[in-house]
C-alpha cells in the first residue's frame, strides 16, 4: 500500500571550508545564476580522481537549491549497477514522479525505449524542475544516454566525471565544461594540518606537488596514527597502514570494497564485521576507517570508499580472494537487507506482534533503498534479496523503483518481481500495465483482481470462480467482486468463508482486509450499525500496518455512512478528506471512487451543479484508469443529477449507454437500474403515447428480472412503482403507495426513508425515484436470511476457561421459545462477536465469526459447545472491561450487545479472574 515519499539523496557534506577553491566556486556559481533565463543548465565537471569535483558539485548543488528552491538530488554513478534506465527511473522516483504515468508504455518495463523514458522524465521535470547531480560518470554515456531526459526543462545539472571529454565533439552551447585543477602548493600545504616533522621530505614535497585534495587528506589522517613507517611505500598511502598491521580493519575494507556499491550502510559493515572481528565490537573497525580517511562518511547513516582507496586497493589485489566454501561480502550484506526489510513487512503479515511504534517501523531511509536496489542490480544478488525488496516496494507502491529493478539493464530474472510490480502498478492505478505483469498461471488471481479493478466484473468473477482451492484470498476477491455486482446473499458467504479461513490461519493481514471488504458489502444493505461496528475493529489494524490506503477507504466509507444516514453535507465534507487523502496515498481509484460518492452527497444538498462538476473530474479519472465499472456508474448518475434538456445531451442516450456497458462488464445491479430508469424517463415525457408503451414495458421486465437475480427487493418496489406508474390517471402518490407497502420489509434505514418520501408525493407531478434509493438494496427472503430478534430469556454467556493465556469463551445460548433452539445446526445462522476493551489490555481476536448454541448440541454436563474463545492480555493488573457486539453475520444487525469487568490480579493471588457479570446495553 503506498506510503509518504522518502526525500531525493541528499548531497554528501562538502568540507569548510572549499580551500584552495575560492576563486574558482565563485566563478562556477555565477555560471549557474539563473537571473530571469530559465532555461537549462548543464556544467561538467573535469578531472583526476580526488582532485575535488564532488566537494565542488556537493557545494553548487546544496547552494543552487537553496537559493532557487529546488530539490537536490544525488545520484553516485561510480559503482553504480545497472543500465541507463534503471539509473533515469531511480532518479525519476526520487524526484516524486508517480507510477501510474507509466500505464501507457506499449512494451514490457524491461523494453522501455529510450524516447519514452525521455519523454516522461521531460514531463515530470518541465513540471518540477530540480537540481541533479550525476557524480562520477563516463561523459560519453551521460551525454547520449542521460542528459537528453533534461532537454526543454529548466533543471540544473552537475556532472563530474574522470574521463577526458573527446576534443572533437564541442559542446553544445547549454553545456559548460570546466577542468578541476590541483591545488596550489600554498592550498595543499594547509590540507596538512599535522605535525608533518617525521615525514621523509621526498613524500612531503611529492604529495603537496601534485595537489590532490584526497591524497593530501588521507595524508593527514595517517599522520595522526603515528611516526610514518620506515619502509613503507612514500606514494602508497594504503600500503603505509597495511605495514601497520591493521589487519581487522584492512579486511573490512577489503569486503566493502568488493561489495561495488557507491555506498553503503552501518547495517553493510555490521554484516560483515563478526566474523572479521573475532567477537570484538563492528563499530569500532568502521569508525577507525573513517578517522583514517579510508572511510568518508556522506552523512546520517551512508558512507562511502573515496575511488582513489577503492583503485589502490584493486590495484594492489589486496581484495581477499575468497576460499569457494566462503560466502562472498555481498551474500553477508545482502543477507543483512534481506532480514531487514522480513523485519519491516512483518508488521503487515501479523500486526499484533508489532511493537506499539510499528507504524515508523515500516519506513525506510532513501538512503536504505537505494543500496538495496544497488545490491539487487547485481547478478550475484538476483534471488531472495530482489524478490523481498520488490514485496516492499510493492506494499509502499513504488512503481517506478519496480521498473527499475525489473528492467534496469541486467540480465537476471528474480521470482516475484513481475508479480510485485503488477501489484503496485495496481495500487498506482496503472491498470493495463498491472494485467500485463499477470501472464503465469499461478497469478490468475491477481490478474482476476486487477480485472475487477478494471471494471470488468463478468471477467473477474469467471477467472475467480475456476480457481482451485477455495483460498481464503480467493474468496476475500470473489466477495469483493460480487458486492459490486450488488449479488448481496452469495458475497457475503464468501466474505464469511474468507474471514472464518483466515482467523483460523491467524493471518491478520488477510482479516484486515476482509474487513474491510465487509464495510461496503454492510452499507450496501444499509447495515449502518454493523458498518460502524467493522469500523471499529478494522481501524486499529489498518493503523498498526501502516496501510495509508485503507485508512482512506475507511474515510470513504465513513462518508458513505453518513449519507446513508441522512447528513449529506456533512458526508460531502468527509468524502472531500478521503478524495486527499487518496491522493496523497498514490491511490486515483480511490480517489475517484471518493469523488464519485462526494458528488452524490452534494446532490443530495441540492448543489446539482456542483454534484455534476464533480462527476465529470470522477469520470476522467475512471476513464483514465480505466474503471469501467466506475464509468459506467458516474455516466448513469450524471444523466439523473444535472438538470438535462433535449437535444443532444438528452438523458436517454446516456442511460441507454451505462445499461449496455454495465451488461458487458457484468453488472446486473448498475443495468437494472439504468433499464429503470430509461422507464422512468420516457413515462415523464410529455409526449408519450401508448405507442412507447412496448419499450417501457421491456425496459421494466428487464430490470424486474435483473432485480430478481440478485435478489433485491428495493429494486423490485420500484419497478411496481414504475408499473403503476403506466397506468392512465395514476397520480404519483397514488404509484407511490406500490413502494410504500413494502417499506416494512426492507432495512429500516431504508424503509423509514421509503414512508417519509412517499408521504411528500401528494404534491408531486411527476414520477421520479429519489436518488438515494439506487444505492441500498434489501435481499429478498433466501438471499440473506436475518437473523430472529433475540428474546429477552436469550443469553450472552461468557466461560473462563482452565490455562495459559487467560481465555474466555463468549456463547448465545437461546430461549426454548426460540426458533434457534430447536433448529439442525446446519441451519443456525452465522453470528459475528466484536470484542472492544475498555481498559488498558489487548483482546484477540477483535471480530470472530460463530454459530448461536443449538440445545441439542451440548456436552458431557449439559452445556452447550458452540461458541468462540478470546484470549485477554492485560498490560495492568487489576479491573478491566470489555464489550461484545453481536450481530447477525449477513444482515449486519446488531442482536445484542454485552459489557462485562474481568478483576485480574498479581501473580502472587490464587484466584485469578472474578466472576463474569454481562451487563447488557442495547440488546432485549
Amino acid at each position: 500500500m503506498p506510503g509518504p515519499r522518502p526525500d531525493p539523496l541528499p548531497p554528501p557534506v562538502p568540507p569548510e571550508p572549499l580551500i584552495g577553491r575560492d576563486r574558482e566556486y565563485a566563478h562556477l556559481r555565477r555560471l549557474l545564476g539563473r537571473g530571469k533565463d530559465p532555461s537549462l543548465r548543464i556544467l561538467a565537471l573535469h578531472g583526476e580522481h580526488g582532485i575535488g569535483k564532488t566537494s565542488l558539485a556537493a557545494r553548487l548543488a546544496l547552494d543552487v537549491g537553496g537559493s532557487e528552491g529546488l530539490p537536490v538530488c544525488w545520484l553516485p554513478l561510480d559503482q553504480e549497477a545497472g543500465g541507463p534506465e534503471a539509473i533515469l527511473l531511480r532518479m525519476l522516483a526520487q524526484l516524486g514522479l508517480e507510477g501510474w504515468h507509466w500505464d501507457d508504455a506499449p512494451h514490457p518495463p524491461d523494453a522501455l525505449g529510450f524516447e519514452l523514458l525521455h519523454r516522461h522524465a521531460r514531463g515530470h521535470l518541465s513540471a518540477s524542475p530540480a537540481v541533479v547531480v550525476l557524480d562520477e560518470v563516463a561523459w560519453r554515456f551521460a551525454s547520449r544516454r542521460l542528459l537528453p531526459a533534461f532537454i526543454g526543462t529548466a533543471c540544473t545539472v552537475i556532472v563530474t566525471t574522470s574521463v577526458p571529454v573527446p576534443k572533437h565533439l564541442p559542446p553544445p552551447a547549454w553545456i559548460t565544461h570546466h577542468l578541476v585543477r590541483p591545488l596550489d602548493a600554498s592550498a595543499a600545504r594547509r590540507l596538512v594540518r599535522q605535525d608533518a616533522s617525521g615525514l621523509p621530505d621526498d613524500v612531503l614535497r611529492g604529495t603537496v606537488a601534485r595537489g590532490n585534495p584526497a591524497q593530501l587528506t588521507h595524508l593527514d589522517a595517517l599522520l595522526r596514527q603515528g611516526p610514518f613507517p620506515e619502509n613503507g611505500h612514500p606514494h602508497r598511502l594504503l600500503d603505509a597502514l597495511l605495514h601497520k598491521r591493521l589487519t581487522q580493519e584492512i579486511k573490512l575494507l577489503n569486503d566493502l570494497v568488493a561489495l561495488r556499491v557507491p555506498y553503503f550502510s552501518t547495517r553493510a559493515a555490521l554484516a560483515l564485521g563478526p566474523q572479521a572481528l573475532a567477537g570484538r565490537s563492528t563499530s569500532v573497525p568502521l569508525t577507525k576507517l573513517v578517522q583514517w580517511g579510508l572511510v568518508q562518511r556522506e552523512g546520517e547513516d551512508r558512507y562511502s570508499i573515496h575511488p582513489v582507496i577503492r583503485t589502490q586497493v584493486i590495484q594492489r589485489d589486496v581484495a581477499r580472494r575468497m576460499d569457494p566454501d566462503v560466502r562472498l561480502p555481498a551474500d553477508k550484506v545482502a543477507e543483512a537487507a534481506l532480514g531487514d526489510l522480513d523485519a519491516r513487512l512483518a508488521i503487515r503479515r501479523d500486526s499484533p506482534l508489532s511493537a506499539p511504534d510499528a507504524p515508523q517501523a515500516f519506513p525506510l531511509p532513501v538512503e536504505r533503498i537505494e543500496e538495496y536496489l544497488s545490491l539487487c542490480l547485481r547478478r550475484p544478488l538476483s534471488g531472495p534479496l530482489a524478490s523481498m525488496l520488490a514485496d516492499w516496494l510493492a506494499e509502499r507502491g513504488d512503481v517506478v523503483r519496480l521498473l527499475a529493478l525489473r528492467g534496469g539493464g541486467s540480465t537476471w530474472e528474480a521470482p516475484g518481481v513481475d508479480v510485485a510490480l503488477g501489484r503496485a502498478a495496481r495500487a498506482s492505478g496503472a491498470l493495463h500495465l498491472a494485467a500485463r505483469q499477470f501472464t503465469d498461471a499461478r497469478e490468475l488471481r491477481e490478474l482476476a483482481v486487477t480485472q475487477h479493478h478494471l471494471g470488468d466484473l463478468k471477467a473477474a468473477e469467471d477467472q475467480l470462480s475456476a480457481l482451485t482451492p477455495r483460498t481464503p484470498r480467493r474468496q476475500l476477491d470473489l466477495g469483493a467482486v460480487l458486492t459490486d455486482q450488488g449479488r448481496y446473499g452469495v458475497a457475503a458467504q464468501a466474505l464469511a468463508e474468507a474471514e472464518r479461513e483466515f482467523s483460523t490461519q491467524r493471518d491478520e493481514r488477510g482479516r484486515a482486509l476482509t474487513l474491510l471488504a465487509r464495510i461496503p458489502l454492510a452499507l450496501l444493505v444499509g447495515a449502518a450499525e454493523s458498518a460502524d461496528a467493522l469500523t471499529e475493529s478494522v481501524y486499529p489494524l489498518l493503523r498498526r500496518q501502516g496501510d495509508g490506503a485503507g485508512l482512506a477507504w475507511l474515510t470513504t466509507y465513513a462518508g458513505w455512512r453518513q449519507r446513508l444516514g441522512g447528513t449529506p453535507a456533512q458526508a460531502a465534507d468527509t468524502l472531500g478528506r478521503a478524495v486527499t487523502e487518496h491522493r496523497d496515498a498514490d491511490n486515483p481509484r480511490g480517489e475517484a471512487w471518493s469523488g464519485y460518492h462526494r458528488a452524490l452527497a452534494l446532490a443530495d444538498t441540492g448543489s446539482a451543479m456542483d454534484a455534476g462538476r464533480q462527476l465529470n473530474q470522477a469520470r476522467k479519472l475512471f476513464a483514465h484508469l480505466p474503471d469501467e465499472l466506475g464509468t459506467a456508474w458516474t455516466e448513469h448518475k450524471y444523466s439523473l443529477v444535472v438538470p438535462q434538456q433535449g437535444g443532444p445531451h438528452h438523458p436517454a442516450p446516456a442511460l441507454r449507454r451505462a445499461a449496455n456497458k454495465f451488461a458487458t462488464i457484468g453488472c446486473p445491479r448498475g443495468e437494472a437500474w439504468s433499464r429503470l430508469d430509461l422507464a422512468l424517463l420516457a413515462l415523464n415525457n410529455p409526449h408519450h403515447d401508448a405507442t412507447a408503451d412496448t419499450d417501457v414495458t421491456d425496459e421494466l421486465v428487464a430490470a424486474n428480472s435483473l432485480f430478481t437475480l440478485i435478489g433485491d427487493l428495493n429494486g423490485l418496489a420500484w419497478v411496481a412503482y414504475a408499473h403503476a406508474a403506466k397506468e392512465p390517471g395514476v397520480t404519483p402518490w397514488e404509484a407511490a403507495s406500490a413502494v410504500n407497502r413494502l417499506a416494512p420489509q426492507m432495512p429500516p434505514v431504508l424503509g423509514d426513508r421509503i414512508r417519509r418520501w412517499a408521504d411528500d408525493q401528494s404534491a408531486r407531478s411527476w414520477f421520479a425515484v429519489p436518488l438515494w434509493a439506487r444505492d441500498v438494496i434489501a435481499p429478498l427472503s433466501g438471499t440473506a436470511t436475518a437473523a430472529p430478534p433475540l428474546t429477552a430469556t436469550t443469553q450472552v454467556r461468557l466461560t473462563l476457561l482452565d490455562g495459559s493465556p487467560i481465555r474466555v469463551r463468549l456463547r448465545v445460548v437461546p430461549a426454548p421459545d426460540h426458533p434457534w433452539a430447536t433448529a439442525p445446526a446446519a441451519e443456525l445462522p452465522w453470528l459475528t462477536a466484536l470484542a472492544t476493551p475498555l481498559s488498558a489490555a489487548e483482546i484477540h481476536p477483535a471480530l470472530s465469526l460463530f454459530k448461536p448454541s443449538n440445545r441439542a448440541e451440548t456436552d458431557a454436563s449439559g452445556v452447550p459447545e458452540s461458541g468462540t474463545d478470546f484470549e485477554i492480555t492485560p498490560r495492568l493488573d487489576g479491573l478491566h472491561r470489555f464489550r461484545f457486539t453481536i450481530s447477525d453475520e449477513r444482515t449486519g444487525a446488531v442482536l445484542q450487545q454485552v459489557e462485562t469487568e474481568l478483576d485480574i490480579p498479581g501473580t502472587d493471588t490464587s484466584d485469578p479472574l472474578a466472576g463474569l457479570t454481562p451487563a447488557r446495553r442495547g440488546g432485549d
